[in-house]
């Protein structure tokens, strides 16, 4: 196969042409019992405020990963491998932090209402868990409010953060402060607007 950039052009742009990773939303709601924990944290402004914002401040993400776990199986000669079951990343993801902070307040109280620190009480599992959903849109929207329009879209089912990551601060800094989020959850679907229905992913 000979090289041509023609041909190479005309292969990216029968898709549509290059995907870039700058317009993306992402949605979820809190638990019911995470947003009266919040509240106790933050009395500057109503917990809704917080969490209506969220899908502005996420200033990164990234779409987690999916692989096979495997074992070896042989009935004669080499090995081969099969897989048995599926094991899914966590998504990482890093908000941008406004002047009262409620975005860090928010997400402590979440784990706080996980693993109470002070009675060191466990919460129900279906209390706290939420479903979190990522859409990638092309550079030629400028709405994203218009979720129709997505390239991708995912969901992260019975989701909940697992880490609230370190805040970075010196004399110097000039920067917005960023709050870095791990997320664990059960499993990714597609739920683009689309298809016929949620696949497993």
């Amino acid at each position: 196969m000979s090289f041509s950039v023609e041909t190479f052009r005309s292969k990216l742009e029968s898709g549509g042409g290059p995907a870039y990773g700058d317009r993306y939303h992402v949605s979820f709601n809190a638990p019911t019992g995470v947003e009266f924990e919040a509240a106790s944290y933050i009395k500057t402004e109503g917990v809704t405020n917080i969490t209506s914002r969220l899908s502005w401040l996420c200033d990164t993400i990234n779409i987690p990963s999916r692989s096979l776990t495997t074992t070896e199986f042989r009935t004669y000669g080499l090995p081969v491998k099969r897989p048995y079951g599926s094991v899914y990343t966590e998504s990482q993801m890093e908000f941008l932090c406004t002047r009262n902070m409620g975005e860090k307040k928010f997400f402590d109280a979440w784990l706080n209402y996980i693993f109470d620190n002070r009675s060191y009480d466990m919460a129900y599992y279906d209390n706290y868990k939420t479903d979190i959903h990522i859409y990638h849109f092309d550079r030629s929207v400028s709405n994203t409010n218009d979720l129709s329009k997505s390239t991708y879209h995912i969901k992260l089912e019975e989701a909940y953060p697992t880490l609230v990551g370190e805040i970075s601060m010196n004399h110097t800094a000039t920067e917005i402060l960023k709050l870095p989020i791990t997320f664990t959850y059960k499993k990714y679907v597609h739920a683009d607007i689309n298809s016929a229905s949620a696949e497993d992913e």
